[in-house]
């Protein structure tokens, strides 16, 4: 498909430009597909590409092979495709960014993604440059993502594979470092010339901006991911790459502490991963030194970073003009390497004329004449940028579609430069004019439900169950915003807005806006900012006049001026966008207390105050006080239950073992975020799994194991966070990486989170289907019970099962129970029980099936055929509560993990099932004992038939279990809202 841009031409969007570069030099050089080229180069460039490539055409290869190595984010990522498909591209391709498929690159060893060839306006132009000089240039086109010296390897390789000779390189940016590691893993190569174009030698304070958040590549592929802020991306995507730390900034003489120790960075916002750090300071001793075939080209004259100041919550960066805005001159300065100094900027120094040509003669000639020797002088001072107003360059989010083929041809060309800072220019942006009329920001002593706003909006983390203002606010509304949340139809991802009518129940309001903010443990004022923008142009849209909200994260520790801050940015940044006229004149910050007033006062007077153009007629007042009703809503908030969420996930891997981030989320109106990583030893991890596998374990191994498992997987910080969090129910939030870890037997000093205040599961997954259950059947006073045993015929503990249940059911005479056993449990009949809608609870025994590629497809064997997770997401009606008790039931994959057979049939259905539309899982970690199997039943059921929550029937279950003398209690396992309740009316 083609669209015009306003010049007449038929384009092909960017993500269809997958041309290789032999393919792009052979239509040009033969005039094919004119538009196409036109509109991705520029007509200008076009006619001098085009001439390049009929020059090369007619000259013949006499000068040997040039191997061009282009620099980060040069060469395209993604996912390769049979022929005559084209290639599934990445990166760079602004549609698959806008619909948030960037974070699809984030770097793992088994990654999918692959490298598909050179991005093509970043490296033709040399390549026909060299072409019509009579050089054969070749491409080593790279996953830049990688570490440096494995990149090397494989240039190495790359080019012992040739026969061509001599050898020349011409090495760009991060190039120029993996044609030195190359060269220094295999000296034989023979090469004659090595020309280096703005290599960063010492590193570059680039990578840390872009670990940060703050580089203008990062906040300018965040203006148009639609679903993404920069600091998620950050966070996700671009500091899981061991390449980007690679190539942070050594010892230059110009910075006190160095960047590759984790404590010299600021507290707050997007970090580097420590391992990957350690990683890096290894790095010099795998680059070739220099020679006398080196010849190092170097931008200068641009405002560049050449220092960072570590300020706590934030870096401030030095600019000077010893640059070309990327790499400094004395990082790209080589010792024992001639230099040439050409003023340029850094992604121009493949194009540029001077630097091509200058090239061409040191590849003939060995040096050249045209470019000075020495740096010439540059009379400019020096300036100083934090990364918050680095990230206040590049904010708001960009239409790729409604943008012109120019606009998309500008925004590409300059993504990796910062607007002039010196004279104050328009930022890459729709430019912002002030608003119609001013705004007035509201400080207001009171509850947000009391509000006098058209909406209300406030936040929630991802994961976690909704309290706080927003509970406030579900308790006017009867209690609707907590059925959405056990439906699982609010996700909590960055930004991401739900909608709520509220036609009574509220004062004033007539909408609820519930804000995702994302995971708790990443949570930063870009986040804030991002999902502000993100409700702003709901409420635009909807032509309100007001809002009223309360500083969000700040009931959970953040800072709550910082919090507001970054709230009003985000409302203003859309108010004063050009030719927007919403209407929105009032702007209510709902907060508690003299201080918090204070501190959210002193945020919107700050902005209004400013000279950034921030808050164009930007008015603050203060009024309101705590009232009555204020005091009611607080005594009925102090019945919410009191949960503590851990999240623990495994931020990289590498041969010496994997780095492990915990957020402990503690309880309470004052709650607080306490983050802490831990250096893990996989082979320490999967003994200690085996040890649990073995089972009867007695009560002090338990213990034992019960403490190892905290001691190896959580450091000390986090031991004493949940030491404080004694009796309230802990929600583990985990990835796959760190599911198959048993954290209902983990051990906090002598107590056992799990028989305190209990301890249940979420799975850290997206596209979690919403949980189908049927409302009428919380209103039922029985509880209905699906069985379905041994269906294989082969399970001799399944009929034990089986029998033991329905005496268990025989004694609760509110219960009524289908058995399907044996081959009476065939897939038809199983799906027609499901779609009934009259079931409350399925309880499985029998065989599991696990399909590690496509989760959703694992299930459970019926007689005849498998009921897998997605056959249960085209059921509308199913029971609320599922209960396996498989072998292992509930265990989540872990990929790469050595198992017995059996268990590898039977991992992984929780998220299956999760996946499917069910709301609560209750499994096995590992097989039971008989007596244990019975007491947790009858604990189980008889608590869910008197009314109990999911959470209460599982931590009587287990104490049960203790009390009958098993440590099996800790092999039972719950995913899903602990308060949920089959029935509403006992």
């Amino acid at each position: 498909m083609t669209q015009q841009d306003p010049q007449g031409y038929d384009v092909t969007p960017y993500d269809r430009m997958a041309w290789s570069d032999v393919e792009a030099e052979r239509l040009l050089a033969s005039g094919e597909r004119k538009r196409e080229l036109t509109a991705y180069f520029g007509s200008e460039l076009y006619e001098e590409l085009r001439g390049l490539a009929q020059k090369s055409a007619t000259r013949g290869p006499g000068r040997g092979t040039v191997w061009i190595v282009p620099g980060m984010m040069a060469t395209q990522l993604g996912l390769p495709r049979p022929a005559p498909l084209p290639n599934d591209v990445l990166w760079l391709d602004p549609i698959d960014i806008a619909i948030g498929r960037l974070t699809a690159l984030a770097w793992r060893e088994n990654s999918a993604v692959r490298a598909l060839g050179v991005v093509l306006f970043a490296g033709l132009k040399l390549k026909l440059t060299l072409s019509a000089a009579g050089f054969a240039p070749r491409f080593f086109h790279y996953d830049w993502r990688r570490p440096i010296r494995d990149l090397g390897h494989e240039f190495a390789a790359a080019m012992r594979g040739g026969n061509d000779m001599p050898l020349a390189i011409v090495g760009h940016s991060m190039g120029g470092l993996v044609t030195r590691a190359a060269l220094r893993l295999d000296p034989a190569i023979a090469v004659r010339h090595v020309v280096l174009l703005g290599t960063p030698n010492l590193g570059t304070h680039a990578s840390a901006q872009a670990l940060r958040g703050t580089y203008p590549v990062v906040r300018k592929v965040a203006m148009l991911d639609l679903r993404h802020s920069a600091e998620t991306l950050t966070r996700s995507v671009f500091a899981s790459f061991p390449g980007l730390h690679d190539m942070l900034p050594r010892d230059d003489g110009s910075q006190r502490a160095s960047l590759l120790d984790p404590a010299n960075w600021p507290i707050t916002g997007p970090r580097p991963n420590a391992e990957l750090l350690r990683e890096a300071q290894e790095l010099p001793q795998w680059l070739a030194a220099a020679d006398a075939r080196y010849r190092c080209i170097i931008g200068y004259g641009h405002d560049t970073v050449v220092a960072a100041t570590n300020d706590g919550d934030e870096f401030r960066y030095r600019f000077s003009r010893d640059g070309d805005g990327t790499v400094a001159v004395r990082s790209a300065e080589l010792h024992g390497a001639d230099c040439y100094y050409a003023r340029c900027r850094h992604s121009n120094l493949q194009r540029d004329n001077d630097v091509l040509q200058t090239t061409l003669d040191i590849l003939r000639d060995g040096g050249s004449e045209r470019l000075p020797r020495a740096q010439p002088a540059v009379r400019a001072p020096q300036l100083e940028l934090s990364d918050s107003q680095l990230a206040a360059m590049f904010t708001g989010k960009l239409d790729w579609n409604a943008l012109s083929g120019d606009e998309r041809r500008v925004f590409i060309e300059n993504l990796a430069d910062l607007p002039p800072l010196r004279q104050r220019a328009a930022i890459l942006r729709p430019a912002a004019s002030p608003a119609s009329h001013p705004v007035t920001v509201e400080v207001r002593g009171q509850d947000i439900s009391d509000a006098n706003a058209d909406a209300l909006a406030a936040a929630i983390f991802a994961d976690v169950q909704p309290s706080g203002a927003v509970a406030a606010i579900d308790l006017r509304l009867g209690g609707v915003i907590g059925q959405f949340a056990q439906r699982r139809m609010l996700p909590g991802d960055a930004g991401r807005i739900t909608a709520i009518p509220a036609p009574r129940g509220l004062a004033h309001a007539r909408n609820v806006f519930i804000v995702g903010l994302g995971s708790f443990a990443h949570l930063a004022d870009g986040d804030i900012e991002f999902a502000a923008r993100n409700l702003m142009r709901f409420a635009t849209q909807a032509r309100l006049r007001s809002i009223a909200t309360v500083p969000w994260g700040a009931g959970s520790g953040f800072d709550l001026e910082r919090s507001v801050t970054a709230q009003l940015r985000g409302y203003l940044a859309v108010l004063s966008h050009h030719g927007v006229n919403p209407g929105l004149d009032r702007i209510v910050i709902c907060v508690r207390g003299q201080a918090a007033r204070r501190a959210a006062m002193r945020a919107a007077e700050s902005l209004a105050g400013s000279d950034s153009g921030e808050a164009p007629g930007l008015r603050v007042i203060a009024s309101g006080a705590i009232g009555p009703r204020v005091k009611a809503q607080r005594r009925a908030r102090a019945t919410v239950p009191q949960q503590t969420y851990l999240i623990v996930n495994s931020e990289s891997r590498s041969a010496g073992g994997e780095q492990w981030r915990a957020t402990v989320l503690t309880s309470g109106t004052a709650a607080a975020i306490i983050t802490a990583s831990q250096s893990v030893k996989r082979p320490a991890i999967n003994a200690l799994q085996r040890q649990f596998a073995r089972g009867e374990l007695s009560a002090s191994e338990l213990r034992a194991l019960g403490a190892k498992l905290r001691s190896l997987c959580l450091a000390g910080d986090i031991s004493g966070a949940l030491r404080g969090e004694r009796g309230h129910h802990l929600v583990v939030v985990h990835d796959d990486s760190t599911a198959g870890l048993p954290w209902e037997a983990m051990l906090i000093d002598n107590d056992y989170p799990a028989l305190a205040g209990g301890v249940s599961r979420r799975y850290a997954a997206t596209n979690l289907a919403p949980a189908r259950f049927t409302d009428a059947r919380r209103q039922d006073g029985e509880l209905s019970v699906l069985l379905i045993s041994n269906t294989t015929l082969d399970l001799p503990g399944a009929e034990l099962e089986r029998q033991r249940l329905l005496a268990i059911f025989a004694e609760l005479p509110q219960s009524r129970v289908t058995d399907l056993n044996g081959r009476a449990a065939t897939l038809a009949r199983v799906q027609a029980e499901l779609r009934s809608g009259k079931y409350d609870v399925l309880h499985f025994a029998g065989h599991a099936r696990f399909n590690a590629s496509r989760p959703g497809g694992s299930g459970i064997e019926c007689s005849d055929g498998l009921l897998a997770g997605t056959d249960l997401a085209r059921l509308a009606r199913l029971p609320a509560l599922t209960v396996f008790n498989a072998c292992e039931s509930g265990r989540l994959r872990r990929s790469g993990q050595a198992r017995v057979a059996h268990v590898e049939r039977n991992i992984g259905l929780a998220e299956a099932f999760l996946r499917g539309g069910v709301a609560g899982y209750v499994g096995t970690y590992w097989p039971v004992g008989d007596a244990a199997a019975t007491a947790f039943g009858a604990a189980f059921y008889q608590s869910l038939l008197g009314g109990g929550s999911v959470g209460t029937a599982v931590l009587s279950a287990r104490r049960a279990v203790r009390d009958s003398g098993s440590t099996d209690w800790a092999d039972y396992l719950h995913y899903g809202d602990p308060e949920f309740r089959l029935k509403e009316l006992f």
